[in-house]
């Protein structure tokens, strides 16, 4: 048996409960070098220059021992200006290591008036402000900066000019002067070019990161820092490098992308590990648990939380010290230890009112007024939230939508404990308007998906209030906007009209198609079904989304096992079918057509292969023919008819093996090729050494009905646009990638990935299951047939020749698929077993009328 392909990896739940908030600001390549001016005396310039190089390389003890050295010898030449530069750099350094009180004795004092005064004096207020900011006296530090700046342009340096302008920047956005901080790194960055130095170019990148990062515009944040890696690790600044990954593992946390925001941190905490960098290290420390407690660890969370605290407060910076005390007093609610979660929040606020940050200082506030919430001092509560709205909406530097998103939704719940529903509704409604607005600044596909789905709580929360209380047409209507929303962008823009549903609709359009919905939605608390039928609309309550996914776990695994469920028995299958299917079968004809509308784990289940026990045990795919559709919306902006003749047909497979023993050949791929080939003699077909990449762009898909591929594929599930068709090695690429896919439009009626994973390999909340489906039918397709798990070469050949035979007959994708899958299934061998037949699923966002 040949295997088209396999994957590796277990797909990470994210918290479903409270909103993960990463709102304490990313860290700032904040603290300066300062740059070295010429002297007549040439032993004490290079003595500087070297003890600077070794501060930018991290190797911060020997940069103190020769700055210290240093200035001894220039007391004793009396020479005041080398002794003024050598002290302010050692107490840059103790700054750049959080010692804030052994720097602030360097840096005051007198500067006598001798040559370079000025640049002397702008160095000396840049370092007090930076210890002003490290102490959070931030109308002090800016105060400094301003006066350092103004002193460097008199001085004519211009280096000390952009230094200060991206400690100020850095001091204007935690003030919440978002527009002044870009300004100052802009400028910074435009200087440094110009001055063609890399170290200054690459912090303001990493600055202008942190900007977009506080803007919720996490990709862009991520352009940034990744340009900015490279500089910093080209001229060997490894703390700065550090930083850099640190905020990228924060723009991941932020984006919901919990794997990938644990190996940026773990990378960033190996390189802290052996370095005197306390700040880098607590701020790591803490941004590990952040993720543990995204991924419902709570005890590795207060772990990490714990480690964080306490090294912040080795280096007395208060803004990280509430920071993680906010951070420990979530935790100990959530563990249901509310007099430990009190201490830890009142030691928060009394910090953030100190300090009066203008964004962190609602986070307490927001902890204070869930323990009035757990309390059940609903009053107390409904003050705190409202306050915070309030506040937060007056407070124009907010740029932390999830704040307002988490007060509102808390405020929601304690207007239903107090029977308000009328107002409880109106803040869901304002928080999923928030939600939906956001998002537009985000321009990669997969950082919105992932931001939304990390979002999913909020539309989980407000179904649930509209079900409870019998509104199940506008529960099911809620449920529907928050799917397939890049896909229905991309609907949009093939056709302005396209518009959300309404579920009158959706009855006359199940009538005039001949189809039924099924739609259904997972969540923590309970799940619902909704059928929707030309009889009209049915609403059903299933288990909670977790037990769901468990059953269609331990069922998927039967299936991998070779096992037929109707022969062996399963107690998943039969738990499946009451659940999914026994609740509205009594209302599906034998013979209809089905679409279903998955949520979370349901993707990775074909429904055909559920057992039904009556009247003999048999497969749902004998009474239905199914396809699977990301959303209703998605469906009703393509109801038309389609042709089915397939020609022009474009076939690419069979190709030279790139990797034999990752990706060996497939022995039946020829074959299949051939036997399609026969039934279409017209196809255009490219196959071996052709069958490369670039000759999918290159045969122009756009003019194809049909679309086959016959090779291997890579599921990729931490970045699911990053899955690959394996084709055939050109200049040492092989790989068509769905992200590249995504980016060629097509008009194609079908599009077949004849491989193993190919409808994808991870489901986003909201997005559905991402992979070559998706990208297929985002590029343009009507349907998409492709595999959920691993595929044989020769059952998968011989359903192919089954499937091509039928769409010849013009059968429409779903019907063909299905006469393909039952060939199979009553074949009297091993390809009865649902392992064999069921792997391939239609995937569509188009409707048609049934055929006459």
């Amino acid at each position: 048996m040949s295997l088209r392909v396999s994957s590796q990896g277990t797909e990470k739940a994210i918290d479903n409960g409270r909103v993960i908030r990463f709102r304490f600001g990313p860290l700032l390549l904040v603290l300066c070098t300062v740059a070295c001016a010429h002297h007549k005396r040439a032993a004490l310039p290079d003595v500087y220059k070297k003890a600077q190089l070794l501060y930018q390389q991290d190797e911060s003890g020997q940069a103190l021992a020769l700055a210290d050295r240093g200035a001894k010898r220039a007391l004793g030449d009396k020479n005041q200006a080398y002794y003024w530069k050598f002290r302010l750099l050692k107490a840059e350094v103790l700054l750049a290591q959080g010692d804030e009180a052994a720097a602030s004795g360097l840096i005051e004092g007198t500067i006598p008036p001798i040559a370079g005064q000025q640049e002397l004096l702008a160095e000396q207020w840049l370092n007090r402000g930076i210890a002003q900011f490290l102490t959070s006296q931030l109308s002090k530090s800016l105060d400094s900066y301003q006066h350092a700046i103004d002193l460097a342009h008199r001085a004519g340096s211009q280096s000390l000019v952009t230094q200060t302008e991206l400690s100020q920047g850095f001091a204007f956005g935690r003030a919440g002067e978002v527009e002044r901080a870009e300004a100052d790194f802009r400028d910074a960055l435009n200087r440094s070019r110009a001055e063609k130095d890399a170290y200054l170019e690459a912090r303001a990148l990493g600055n202008l990161g942190y900007i977009r990062i506080g803007q919720a515009r996490f990709d862009e944040a991520v352009d940034f820092l990744g340009r900015a890696l490279p500089l910093f690790e080209k001229i060997g600044s490894r703390r700065f490098a550090t930083r850099t990954l640190d905020n990228l593992g924060v723009c991941e946390l932020d984006l919901g992308e919990t794997e990938k925001a644990l190996q940026f941190l773990e990378q960033a905490n190996r390189d802290e590990a052996s370095s005197p960098w306390w700040t880098e290290q607590q701020i790591t420390l803490g941004r590990i648990g952040d993720t543990y407690y995204a991924e419902g660890d709570l005890k590795d969370a207060l772990v990490y939380y714990q480690r964080a605290l306490s090294v912040a407060q080795r280096t007395q910076y208060k803004f990280w010290v509430a920071t993680w005390l906010y951070d420990l007093a979530t935790v100990s609610m959530d563990q249901g230890d509310l007099a430990k979660a009190e201490v830890y929040n009142n030691q928060a606020l009394a910090l953030q009112q100190e300090m009066n940050n203008p964004v962190e200082r609602f986070l307490p506030l927001l902890n204070a007024a869930r323990l009035a919430v757990l309390r059940q001092e609903p009053e107390e509560a409904e003050r705190l939230y409202q306050s915070i709205i309030s506040s937060a909406s007056a407070q124009s530097g907010l740029h932390d939508p999830e704040i307002t998103m988490d007060a509102r939704s808390g405020l929601a719940h304690v207007l239903v404990t107090r029977g308000d529903f009328r107002r409880a509704e109106a803040q869901w409604q304002k928080t999923v308007a928030l939600i939906e607005t956001n998002p537009a600044a985000l321009t990669h596909a997969e950082h919105r998906m992932a931001y939304l789905s990390s979002l999913i709580n909020f539309y989980q929360e407000y179904v649930d209030f509209l079900a409870a209380h019998g509104r199940c047409a506008e529960a099911l209507l809620v449920a529907e906007s928050s799917r397939a929303r890049l896909l229905s962008e991309r609907l949009e823009e093939r056709d302005p009209r396209a518009a959300p549903i309404t579920v009158a609709q959706l009855q006359r359009l199940a009538s005039e198609s001949h189809t039924i919905f099924l739609s259904y939605w997972l969540a923590p608390r309970r799940s619902f079904l909704w059928m929707i039928g030309p009889a009209g609309l049915r609403s059903f309550t299933l288990p909670a989304g977790d037990q769901i996914a468990q059953l269609v776990d331990v069922y998927g695994r039967q299936i991998d096992q070779l096992r037929d469920p109707l022969t062996s028995g399963s107690s998943a299958g039969n738990s499946l079918y009451q659940h999914l299917l026994a609740p509205v079968l009594p209302f599906i004809p034998r013979g209809s057509r089905v679409a279903i509308v998955p949520d979370g784990a349901l993707y990775n289940l074909n429904f055909g292969t559920i057992p039904i026990p009556a009247p003999s045990p048999h497969y749902w795919i004998e009474d239905a023919i199914i396809f699977v559709a990301p959303s209703l919306n998605t469906l009703a902006a393509h109801f038309a008819p389609a042709s089915h003749k397939l020609l022009p047909l474009l076939l690419i497979g069979n190709p030279i093996s790139a990797d034999s023993q990752s990706f060996p050949p497939l022995l039946s791929a020829k074959n299949e090729i051939g036997s399609i080939r026969r039934q279409f003699p017209s196809a255009v077909v490219v196959t071996g050494a052709s069958a490369e990449p670039d000759a999918y762009r290159a045969a122009r898909p756009e003019r194809f009905s049909a679309i086959h591929f016959a090779a291997h594929a890579a599921a990729n599930r931490e970045d699911p646009l990053d899955s690959a068709i394996i084709l055939s090695p050109h200049d040492g690429l092989f790989k068509l990638y769905a992200r590249d896919v995504d980016r060629i439009p097509i008009r194609a009626d079908l599009v077949t990935i004849s491989a193993c994973q190919s409808a994808g390999a991870r489901a986003y909340a909201g997005e559905g299951l991402v992979g070559f489906a998706w990208a297929f039918l985002r590029a343009g397709a009507r349907h998409v047939v492709a595999g959920l798990w691993e595929v044989d070469d020769q059952s998968t050949a011989q359903l192919m020749a089954q499937l091509y035979a039928a769409l010849r007959r013009g059968s429409d994708p779903a019907t063909a698929l299905r006469r393909a899958q039952l060939t199979l299934l009553e074949s009297g061998n091993r390809f009865q077993k649902p392992y064999y037949w069921a792997p391939f699923e239609v995937f569509a966002d188009s409707l048609e009328p049934p055929a006459r």
